[in-house]
This record gives C-alpha cells, structure tokens and sequence, in this order.
C-alpha cells in the first residue's frame, strides 16, 4: 500500500481479549464511555469454517506476526447445524493493524453431527481487485462459533463488536466423512473489537486510553487451532 487512496479502502482493527470482566461488564463500560456506545444491531450467533494449507501456512504466519497475510472462511449466521442458506466465502486481508475483507456467496451446503466436508473440498477461486486468487491448495481446518454484540459511538464513526461464548471444532486434516469432533468451549474470555476508518487513529486512542483494557493480538483462528491442535 503506497497512497492514500490504497489505505483509505481499509480499516482499523483493534482487538481486547478480556478474561478480568464478564459480557455484562465490558457492556456497561461501553455505554459508560464517553462516545456513548450504543447498541445497534441484535444479537447473533456466527459460524466460521476456516480453511488452510496442509503445512497450516496461514497459522503460523499469524502466530509468527507476518504483517501482510490473509486468511480464508466460509460464514453465516443463526443455527450451526442444517442446511445452511446464504453462507459466504470471505477473504480477510491484514496489513497489520488494518484489515479489508473480500466476500461472495458460496453454495449452498449442510452440516450434521455425520460430518459431510465433501462440498467444502475445495473453497471455489476468486477474483479480488482484478487478480486471480487460487484457493485449490486450501482445505477445512477449523469450525467455530460464537455470540456477537454490536455497538456504535454517538458520532457513528467507531464500531465495537462484542465477542463471548466460543466454540471450537477440528477438522483439520479429517476425512472428506467424519463424524463431528466434540468441541472446546470458551465460556470465560470476552473479545472486544474496535472497528474505524483509517485516518481516525488520533481520536481512536483517545477512546482506547479511557477502557481498562490494554490492545492485544487475539485470532479465533489461532486460538481454536491452539485449544483443539498441539501446534506451537
């Protein structure tokens, strides 16, 4: 990214991992901060199936602080088991702090206890910006979901999402046909994201000096693949 106008197409993303405060909690502070957060969406359940390489590239290139680096998933919200209608393929792209994401629909598929991956095999290619992005060497890895909360500032130029209620499945390197693996639960730890344009990071200190929470490195992904994978 060289120009203003190739750093203005993403946005910052600042991220808390809270284990010292429950969802109520960190709510309550939201709505007491000066910005005056405000609930503006319903709460929902979102569902990710993440894909990797078979030697996890996208894992440790998040665990070992590649800047430029970008992950791959299938989403979609509400229940986790079913047919699931409207689901997306998303590419999320960092560099660094800053994150832009790439969406199209994806086809339509199930998920049971009896897992069927076989129409995850392989994510279909995509084209972003005019180049060719080829997915055929990713493969399912991670399945999770959690509960978010959405919140805006009175100004309506920062966003904060509220994370809680994690739940982690393998399936990395699993059978096209397999049943489902039991999953790690995180009912403790509550992700706090702060979201906003770039060009607003001088007023966004101003609102992260005034929470009692530090900035931290938090990646569901790497956290799943960590609670339900010995990779280091």
């Amino acid at each position: 990214m060289n120009s203003e106008d190739e750093l203005s197409i993403y946005r910052y993303e600042r991220k808390f991992f809270i284990t010292s405060s429950t969802i109520d909690q960190v709510e309550q502070i939201l709505k007491l901060h000066s910005s005056m957060f405000n609930e503006i969406y319903h709460e929902r359940n979102i569902n990710n199936i993440y894909f990797d390489t078979h030697q996890l590239r996208n894992y440790f290139e998040n665990v070992e602080g590649e800047t430029n680096r970008s992950k791959v998933r299938i989403r979609w919200y509400g229940d986790l088991f079913g047919t699931i209608v409207n689901p997306k393929l998303e590419v999320k792209v960092k560099r660094g702090f800053l994150g832009r994401k790439h969406a199209v629909n994806f086809d339509e598929f199930s998920i049971s206890e009896e897992l069927n991956l076989s129409k995850l095999y392989k994510p279909k290619n995509l084209i972003i910006d005019s180049k060719y992005l080829d997915l055929r060497s990713l493969y399912p890895s991670l399945l999770n979901r959690y509960t978010r909360k959405y919140f805006l500032s009175s100004d309506g130029r920062f966003r904060a999402t509220l994370d809680h209620d994690q739940s982690f499945y393998n399936l990395f390197q699993r059978p096209k046909f397999n049943r489902l693996p039991k999953p790690k639960i995180d009912k403790a730890s509550v992700i706090l994201e702060l979201k906003y344009a770039y060009g607003e990071d001088k007023i966004a200190n101003k609102i992260i000096s005034e929470l009692p929470y530090r900035v931290t490195k938090s990646s569901k992904y790497v956290t799943g693949m960590q609670k339900t994978l010995v990779v280091r």
